[in-house]
């Protein structure tokens, strides 16, 4: 079992966190038949979950695909990205008087004058270089220098920037070098634009190359010989608020959950929560090299769901201080049920998706997009009830993974396997998936009462398409705190004709004090058979 345990789990524990905030993830499910489950990061975790320690990790960047989730079990809690109402717009001024919005923190070009544009597939010399393409504007080598000097050099964000080791901040030390007055960026596809981090210069979009192609003459060889299209850059250094609702970012990693490298779907629901992850201002270490845009610097403004994690286990935090009995699956209750799924309108919260143009496709957000909901930090701190579980009830359900022993779950946890095997949607979870659902399936969920008012609740629901859901009670009076109370949730399924496709529903609780929680429900696979 400790050999299991990864050292740095080990040493947060001795260190007396509370919450455990992780940006890391495998990079693909576990190989041969082990569960995911069981793979050596998760039971590392489950330990140190078993110490009274929240973990909190990162869903991972590999959306908008289905099953790209990269953090499985129940016992932490999976944060997916949302793209928030700040930015910081900018603006190109064309020579026409065409004004595009972009974006970039940086400042507006000298002078009210508008300069000369040139692409930098027209300023290149000399041989060229086999790991960069003149668009990505990385070495000024390739460049004639008396071309671009005092003009504004078009670049292209390509998908070298996020895999080839392309970088922004080598694009600016290129243009220095040649003496631009600036940089004008266009964005090859809305993928690479999901994954832009605005470091300085501005992003139009792509029409400004048919505005450069029109006033750009050129000879018989297709040489630019003389350069019309003019543009200015305004400043991009201000933040603006729209007032509009989290979207769940393109990036962000979807469900559902898998149990196995053969992407067989499991009971339970990945991600878990939603928080802002996109343009986001954190700390930097000026030694660190994994990202080049930003070496050297001390404050960075990226995006990923690494940058949304922080976010939930600062409100874990904050709970942990106003109720510091709370267990790790108490703490993830309370923000998961009191999530948003609608913005103040009533509007469902919008998830992004691959468009043909620069801009993602908007639909409606599932629980595979965003779990329970939009993080909400005054709600969650008073939910009134939670779904409580612990260290056994997470042994029980590794017992129930596929190919998993007890002399297995043993070995990695020291627990052991209950003589009545259950099954996985028997754990109790503020959500309800089912991977599969044959004709009908009963199962229970138990609310712990953590308020010491006696409340009434009355539950109400959402069906899943396909699908009939009976709750009982539907009504129940809970009292002192620690007071459970367990609701027995019946699923049949309606046709035989049914969708093969994901349907969703939810579970509300609402008491006559003003505390309301919600629970989504997910099913993938409908059979009668």
């Amino acid at each position: 079992m400790n050999t299991l345990w990864s050292s740095w789990a080990k040493q947060a524990v001795a260190d007396g966190v509370d919450i455990l905030s992780l940006s890391l993830g495998p990079n693909s499910p576990p190989g041969g038949s082990i569960s995911t489950f069981l793979n050596i990061l998760d039971v590392a975790l489950l330990n140190t979950v078993k110490a009274n320690v929240l973990v909190v990790q990162a869903a991972g960047n590999g959306g908008p695909y289905d099953q790209t989730v990269t953090s499985f079990s129940p016992w932490i809690i999976t944060v997916g990205a949302g793209v928030d109402d700040r930015s910081y717009p900018n603006t190109l001024t064309l020579g026409n008087m065409t004004v595009l919005p972009g974006t970039l923190l940086a400042p507006p070009t000298k002078g009210p004058f508008l300069y000369n544009l040139i692409s930098a597939n027209d300023a290149t010399q000399g041989p060229g270089n086999p790991l960069y393409t003149p668009s990505d504007c990385q070495l000024a080598s390739l460049f004639n220098k008396l071309l671009v000097q005092g003009k504004l050099m078009i670049c292209t964000y390509s998908f070298n920037f996020i895999f080839g080791g392309a970088s922004m901040q080598q694009v600016v030390s290129t243009l220095e070098a040649l003496g631009a007055a600036g940089l004008v960026m266009v964005v090859e596809s809305d993928v690479a634009g999901s994954q832009f981090d605005p470091v300085p210069f501005t992003m139009p979009g792509i029409v400004l190359l048919d505005y450069y192609s029109r006033l750009t003459t050129r000879d018989a060889n297709g040489i630019a010989v003389q350069f019309g299209a003019q543009a200015k850059i305004g400043g991009g250094q201000i933040a603006n608020y729209s007032g509009q609702a989290q979207q769940v970012a393109l990036f962000s990693s979807r469900g559902p959950d898998i149990k196995d490298f053969n992407f067989n779907q499991a009971d339970i629901l990945k991600p878990n929560v939603l928080a802002p992850g996109y343009l986001i201002w954190g700390a930097w270490t000026p030694i660190g090299i994994d990202n080049p845009n930003y070496i050297g610097q001390r404050w960075a403004m990226i995006s990923g769901t690494s940058m949304a994690t922080p976010h939930v286990a600062g409100l874990a935090a904050l709970l942990k201080e106003k109720y510091p009995l709370w267990s790790p699956a108490a703490l993830a209750s309370a923000m998961v049920t009191t999530a948003d799924v609608q913005d103040s309108r009533g509007v469902p919260l919008q998830a992004q998706e691959v468009s043909a143009g620069s801009t993602p496709l908007l639909q409606n957000a599932t629980p595979f997009d965003m779990g329970g909901g939009a993080l909400n930090v005054n709600a969650a701190l008073n939910p009134g009830i939670i779904f409580d579980a612990g260290e056994a009830d997470y042994v029980a359900f590794l017992c129930t993974a596929e190919g998993a022993t007890p002399q297995q779950v043993f070995a990695s946890t020291g627990g052991v396997c209950p003589t009545v095997p259950g099954r996985p949607v028997d754990l109790n979870m503020p959500s309800i998936t089912l991977a599969s659902l044959n004709g009908t399936q009963v199962l229970s969920r138990t609310v712990t009462n953590i308020a010491s008012n006696v409340e009434r609740y009355t539950i109400t629901w959402t069906s899943p398409a396909d699908v009939a859901v009976t709750i009982t009670p539907v009504t129940f009076t809970i009292g002192s705190s620690g007071q459970l109370q367990s609701q027995q949730i019946t699923f049949t399924l309606q046709a035989t004709g049914a969708s093969t496709l994901s349907s969703f529903g939810h579970v509300t609780f609402a008491g006559d004090l003003g505390h309301q929680i919600h629970i989504p429900i997910s099913i993938t696979n409908k059979s009668l058979k």
